[in-house]
């Protein structure tokens, strides 16, 4: 009689072992560029990952600190990535849109770790994932800290996988970024997206990909790319501008625009008895929103509140920093707009 190995049950420790020799090099080369390199006590390889925050914080000049964290997944964009055979974007996606929930605070980001669930591991594939997720790191200037690989039969469909990224940074006590200074004659600034980011892909698979199928490989009729390159579009890390707009200290409030929308992300930084008016036409919707309307016949306020239109980011400041602002930003490639203001009122967005 046989016996029964692991590999039978369905984990292959030996694939895991073969993806890690690849990404674990891939990591070290990642790190090593750091200037947070000297902070990682213990990393990769450790039960624990561990470091030295203190350290970092004091290279950053920041004295009087507390850590910033956040966890979050790419959301149903992976299926998207799964049926294009394309595993490289998504982990750009992961570290942009992490940097972006904690950069919305004032934090400066440090380090990341990152969850791969799989129902079959595919070394391949998994060193895609974890190629794409050091890049981002990299140009982030963040350390790719810890992670894990899971490998899960009858859990997840075959070749579906799932991706999940946490974040940590620091935020200097005397200048963390909350919206409680907000009030009425404030500007709105928004800045723009690359694309959906990760947010709206369980309305975009119903579109595309149900009672009608279209091709992913199909060229779009705004642009030379194909669909499934307009949808796999990374999300824009916002790290280096708001960094060096920090300093400055000429931001009331920042609103990352992820699931909700624009309604559903600025309310959430506006104090009481102040409104947000937010201008219809202000910005650039980008083509490809416009054409998931079309195709799904999705009425204007719908796509509102799924989708981020184009508009990655809104800060809040006195008007007369507005100009600042949105120099930092064009000067790293990120067009912005004046979208509207602060307004007394009930608490809310107002589009107009």
């Amino acid at each position: 009689m046989s016996k029964l190995t692991y590999a039978q049950a369905g984990v292959d420790i030996d694939a895991y072992e073969r993806a890690k020799d690849e990404f674990a090099k891939i990591i070290k080369e990642t790190n090593a560029k750091s200037q947070f390199a000297d902070c990682v006590v213990a990393g990769l390889g450790s039960f624990g990952a561990v470091f030295h925050t203190a350290k970092a914080a004091k290279k950053l000049g920041i004295e009087n600190f507390a850590d910033v964290e956040s966890i979050d997944s790419v959301g149903t964009k992976v299926k998207i990535a799964h049926m294009m055979g394309r595993y490289d974007t998504v982990g750009h996606d992961m570290v942009g849109h992490s940097c972006g929930d904690i950069l919305a605070q004032g934090a400066i980001p440090l380090v990341f770790g990152d969850y791969i669930a799989v129902e079959k591991l595919e070394p391949r594939i998994v060193v895609e994932i974890i190629s794409g997720v050091a890049r981002a790191c990299e140009n982030a200037g963040l350390i790719l800290h810890y992670g894990e690989v899971a490998e899960m039969p009858k859990v997840y469909q075959e070749g579906h996988f799932d991706l999940v990224g946490n974040i940590r940074g620091v935020v200097d006590l005397d200048n963390v970024i909350t919206g409680v200074n907000i009030k009425p004659g404030d500007t709105l600034v928004g800045v723009s997206s690359s694309g959906l980011h990760t947010n709206g892909f369980s309305m975009v698979n119903r579109v595309f990909f149900g009672d009608k199928k279209y091709s992913l490989t199909g060229q779009v009729p705004f642009s030379g790319k194909s669909l499934g390159e307009e949808l796999l579009t990374p999300h824009r890390n916002y790290t280096k501008p708001l960094t060096e707009l920090f300093s400055k200290k000429v931001i009331k409030g920042i609103a990352h625009i992820t699931g909700g929308g624009l309604p559903g992300n600025v309310v959430r930084i506006l104090p009481e008895h102040v409104q947000a008016k937010i201008k219809l036409g202000s910005w650039e919707t980008l083509p490809i929103f416009l054409h998931i309307q079309k195709e799904g016949g999705i009425e204007d306020n719908e796509m509102r509140r799924t989708f981020n239109m184009g508009v990655g980011l809104v800060l809040v400041c006195e008007l007369e920093k507005s100009k600042e602002i949105r120099q930092v930003f064009e000067k790293y490639g990120m067009r912005t707009f004046e979208i509207g203001s602060v307004e007394e009122g009930e608490r809310g967005v107002i589009f107009e």
